[in-house]
């Protein structure tokens, strides 16, 4: 093909993903995979590639890998770090057959499949069995030459940070509304404590606990800092937090997923004050972490969550190191040398079967 009619092609490829994003139920990224493909074609190029790896979300990503899979015959490794299909997040009734059919695509071409805990490996098992041999686990983790953010708690008021995004049903009725009971109860007095919110959310996140939220905020307990925050701002927040919060909530009577932050919270060794369900990889996580947690229930009585939330606030927990256990499992070098053993794997042509699905720094 002659440089004209390549650029043809590509930009007919680009328009036709600009409508697919248009008809799509969800903000995929479509017009994305034009770019990347044509990136990795001129990289395959100058060296062919032994093996492609790609991350969902967004979908954009799987999308062009399993193109690439298929004009060049070379081994696909997907990587899931949300659910597809059943995502709490990905909640529209009459989407539902567009998420399985592409899910069961995903499964049928690809060599290898990741997800990260043994929850959602259970699920996927369950609804892709013949492919069961193909799921391996990778948790999410941290980058030990990334220094963790250490904390220096000692100006007042004390503070409660939440640092990251708030989307979906990550939405924080059942602490506003605790605290706004305490407050009239008088067992919280302002400037006490302060609640911070740092980061992006939806637009409905706060209106379930509108007036509870305005109470607090009038006498100085709540501070919502919205948008897209610098780096430095976020961490310079966790650093004076004398506790962190963490949001584990998918509407559902169940979670499989684990908010990316905890890794970054547990480093600190800050106690951390979380919402999640019973069971769940987060409740996990934070039981083997070895800093001091409360996790409460969806759902749970306000009366016995107010309570026992005044119960720390009244005498926080100290900070506490990390367990071996944590450090070990979620060391983000190892991660990467587990999948490098699997790259290498597949590229050899042999079965997903064979990948070291159970080394420590995966699966348990």
């Amino acid at each position: 093909m002659n440089p004209e009619d390549a650029r043809g092609a590509w930009r007919a490829g680009l328009l036709l993903c600009r409508l697919l994003q248009r008809l799509a139920p969800y903000n995929e990224q479509w017009p994305w995979i034009p770019a990347a493909l044509r990136q990795a074609f001129e990289a395959n190029r100058a060296e062919r590639a032994q093996a492609v790896v790609s991350t969902f979300p967004p979908l954009a990503g799987h999308i062009a890998g399993l193109l690439f899979h298929r004009r060049f015959g070379v081994p696909w490794i997907a990587d899931f770090r949300d659910p597809l299909a059943g995502s709490p997040f990905r909640n529209r009734p009459w989407a539902g057959p567009y998420d399985r059919m592409l899910e069961a695509v995903v499964f049928r071409h690809a060599a290898a499949v990741i997800v990260t805990n043994d929850a959602v490996a259970e699920c996927f098992r369950e609804l892709h069995p013949r492919h069961a041999g193909k799921i391996h686990v990778l948790w999410n983790g941290f980058d030990p030459e990334e220094p963790a953010v250490r904390p220096a708690p000692d100006s007042a008021p004390r503070r409660l940070v939440h640092a990251g995004s708030l989307y979906g049903p990550r939405k924080p009725d059942a602490l506003l509304q605790a605290l706004d009971r305490l407050l009239g109860a008088g067992r919280l007095a302002p400037g006490a404590w302060r609640v911070e919110f740092i980061g992006p959310h939806d637009e409905g996140t706060f209106a379930g606990c509108a007036e509870a939220l305005e109470r607090l905020a009038n006498a100085g307990i709540v501070e919502i800092c919205s948008g897209l925050r610098p780096r430095r701002e976020v961490e310079e927040a966790m650093a004076k937090a004398s506790v962190l919060l963490l949001l584990d909530l998918t509407g559902e009577e169940r979670s499989v997923q684990v908010p990316a932050k905890l890794f970054e919270y547990v480093r600190t060794g800050l106690p951390v004050v979380a919402w999640s369900p019973p069971g769940s990889p987060t409740r996990h996580v934070l039981e083997r972490a070895g800093i001091v947690s409360l996790v409460f229930e969806p759902g749970e009585d306000e009366e016995a969550v107010a309570g026992r939330l005044a119960a720390w606030l009244e005498d926080p927990p100290p900070a506490a190191a990390p367990s071996e256990w944590f450090l070990e499992k979620f060391d983000g070098a190892r991660q990467a040398e587990w999948l490098a053993r699997l790259i290498r794997t597949v590229a050899a042509g042999q079965s997903a079967n064979s990948a070291p699905g159970t080394d420590a720094a995966a699966s348990e």
